[in-house]
């Protein structure tokens, strides 16, 4: 998908090193380079980066799981936040969701810019998961049926 200058494609191994420095960036614990590579060779797994003036600005990782979408990373360059990027890979993804009707997702219950994005986004709040970050914190359910 393009659009407005913005590129969302399908992640490549050629694509890591610019997403591991996002990764670093935004996270107190990020994901590590075997992640991604563990990702990348999942069959369920689908890996997609926003690319602007040829540099990838942010990206997004779901599972497709029969008819549910599972949100596992969602990340915007810090530069680049607040432009709707974000919501383009979402709409991407559920673009190609092949028929799923709802999407799932954990959110840090500290991160509340990140909470407001996805109520914006018309996620709701259906459970907690105590203990879910590094054991320490709790993540907070959000749904959205589409």
């Amino acid at each position: 998908m393009k659009e407005a200058g913005i590129l969302i494609r399908e992640m490549t191994h050629h694509d890591l090193e610019e997403v591991l420095a996002i990764e670093r960036l935004s996270f107190t614990e990020p994901f590590s380079k075997a992640l991604f590579e563990s990702e990348l060779a999942q069959e369920k797994a689908t890996l997609l980066v926003a690319i602007c003036g040829g540099d990838v600005i942010g990206y997004i990782d779901y599972w497709l799981v029969i008819d549910e979408l599972h949100v596992i990373n969602l990340v915007v360059d810090q530069a680049e936040r607040r432009k709707g990027i974000a919501s383009r890979m979402i709409a991407e993804m559920v673009r190609r969701g092949k028929g799923a009707t709802s999407i799932f997702l954990e959110v840090r219950e500290s991160s509340a810019g990140a909470r407001a994005f996805y109520e914006k986004s018309g996620f709701v709040a259906c459970g907690t998961r105590k203990g879910y970050y590094a054991g320490r914190e709790t993540a907070i359910v959000m749904e959205k049926k589409i």
